[in-house]
């Protein structure tokens, strides 16, 4: 009834078995068309008979910590390039707020001290932050740890008749449930 799967679009062993066989001069050309200079991981988990997904591509944090330097008010792009995008093909409850069928993409915003949100755009074609395409801003549950997950991950899970979104990125963990409306269940 429940299901979740993750998946990464391209492995290095994919790639390495593919430039061995092609020769060495074009590893550059594999590697990019197999996505591992833009590699996406996407994660998708079935509530009922609905789907919702989660795209994201890889992000290092890098010398400086891009979560501890926020402003309180300012958003954080989830990825490198391109934010992370979120697909739900139902009405979903998360926390206090409601998201609608359809496709997002998905920021950080800070709020003060340590109270943070999720904001899901219908902005899909820019990799800026745009306010007014803004859907649903809802709170995320947010600690510090001390295990270091260098590369941004999101990944979807179940949790009962819940879905759950898990986000990691260097000390930094973040997560939000979502449930079915009652006329879904």
């Amino acid at each position: 009834r429940y299901e979740a799967v993750s998946r990464n679009n391209c492995t290095a062993e994919t790639s390495m078995k593919a430039a061995i066989k092609i020769g060495l001069s074009t590893v550059f050309l594999v590697l990019f068309s197999c996505g591992m200079f833009t590699s996406e991981t996407t994660s998708e988990i079935k509530l009922e008979e609905f789907t919702l997904s989660v795209t994201s591509e890889l992000a290092s944090m890098g010398e400086s910590d891009r979560v501890e330097v926020v402003f309180p008010g300012r958003t954080l792009k989830l990825g490198n390039e391109r934010p992370a995008t979120f697909r739900t093909d139902t009405n979903l409850l998360s926390g206090p707020g409601y998201l609608y069928e359809g496709e997002y993409t998905i920021w950080l915003q800070r709020g003060l001290k340590d109270n943070w949100f999720l904001i899901y755009s219908r902005n899909l074609e820019s990799n800026e932050y745009l306010e007014e395409y803004d859907s649903s801003i809802l709170p995320l549950n947010y600690r510090k740890v001390a295990d270091v997950e260098e590369d941004l991950s999101i990944y979807l899970t179940t949790q009962d008749d819940n879905g759950l979104m898990l986000i990691s990125w260097g000390v930094h963990r973040f997560n939000t449930g979502f449930t079915l409306p009652p006329s879904k269940k």
